[in-house]
Formats: C-alpha cells, structure tokens, sequence
C-alpha cells in the first residue's frame, strides 16, 4: 500500500525522503484549487509546498471524515502527566494508545536493533490504499521539561486516534510518536528508511 504523499505532522519535525514526490497530484479527485494555484505552489521551497499540499489534501477528504470528540479531561491528563525522561516518555504512550483502544497487532514499537528507543506506531486501516501519516516526536532537548517540544503533540496521538477510530474511514492512518528529533530526525529518518520505496512511491 503506497503512502501517496499523505503527511501530517502534530507539532515537531518530520523528515521527508528525498525520493518524497511534492508535486501537486490528486488521483481520483476533482479539486479546484489545486488546478488553479497549482504553478505559484510549485514554485515554493519544499516546506511550505507540503504545507500547501497538505491543506488542500485536507479538502479533497475533510467531507468523507467522521469523528468523534474525546473528554477534554482525558486530553489534559494525557497532556499534564509529562514524563522527564524519554524512555518513560515512550512507554507512556504505548500506554496511552492502549487505553484509547489501538492494541494487539495495530501497536507495535518500531525500534532498530541496540537501541532502547523506537518509534511508538499504531495502525488504524482504512477501506482504501491511501494512507495518512500523523506524527509527533516525544523525546526532548536536555534544558527544560520538553512540555511543548513536543510532549504536547506526541500526547494528542492517543487522542486523535480515539477520535477517528469509532467510524468508518476511506483513509488507513498511521500515527507515530517518533524517538531521537532532537538528535536530528533520527526516528522519522528510520522510519522513511524502513518503509522503503515501494511504500513511498
């Protein structure tokens, strides 16, 4: 199943492959705006090409997506608890991606050989090939708690996925908390690594 250039980042940093098509391209769909402003966005840098992108893939899909709010007292909660230390940060939220109900095969933890860290993914499959991609990066720098960069996206995984997971969905979606940004896109470089060209294509 290729990954079809869907890509949502919550917070932080992903790494895009160099092979990663960021040319404006929606198979099967009829979107105005692509057509239209399609030349200004290829002229952008890389950055906010994908941003654009992005925005206007969000278009072509926001009508066929259902969800479901989550209490905002289990967010906070999620939110608040903040580990200090990334393995715990980790382990955290393989915990929070069970209770929010992604278990069994669905979560795995994605961790090259001698490291005790891995990217934390759960699987949530769709009716159709496309794919959408939903990270967010838990480990954190040495000063400071790592609150904002970026427990506050790596904790609204679980979330996000409780919200989408109740219906029915064209669209499978990946969501990854990744290890190792802050040593320089070390889990999403692992990730793309390991999805191989096949899946990225």
């Amino acid at each position: 199943m290729p990954l079809r250039r869907w890509i949502v980042v919550a917070g932080g940093s992903f790494a895009p492959p160099p092979n990663l098509d960021l040319s404006l391209r929606y198979e099967g769909t009829q979107n105005r705006y692509a057509h239209r402003y399609c030349p200004m966005i290829k002229s952008l840098p890389d950055p906010l090409r994908l941003a654009f992108h992005l925005l206007l893939s969000l278009a072509t899909f926001a009508d066929s997506l259902r969800f479901t709010y989550v209490q905002r007292e289990v967010v906070l909660e999620r939110l608040h608890s903040c580990p200090g230390k990334d393995l715990d940060r980790q382990r955290q939220l393989q915990t929070y991606f069970g209770q929010a109900g992604c278990t069994g095969e669905a979560l795995t933890l994605d961790q090259p050989k001698h490291s005790s860290f891995g990217n934390v993914v759960c699987l949530l499959a769709g009716t159709a090939e496309q794919r959408i991609v939903v990270g967010a990066h838990f480990d954190h720098a040495e000063r400071g708690s790592g609150a904002v960069d970026n427990w506050s996206g790596a904790s609204l995984l679980p979330s996000l996925y409780q919200a989408v997971a109740t219906a029915p969905r064209k669209h499978t979606f990946i969501f990854i908390g990744f290890y190792g940004e802050e040593r320089g896109l070390v889990g999403s470089a692992h990730y793309v690594h390991e999805a191989g060209k096949e899946q990225l294509a």
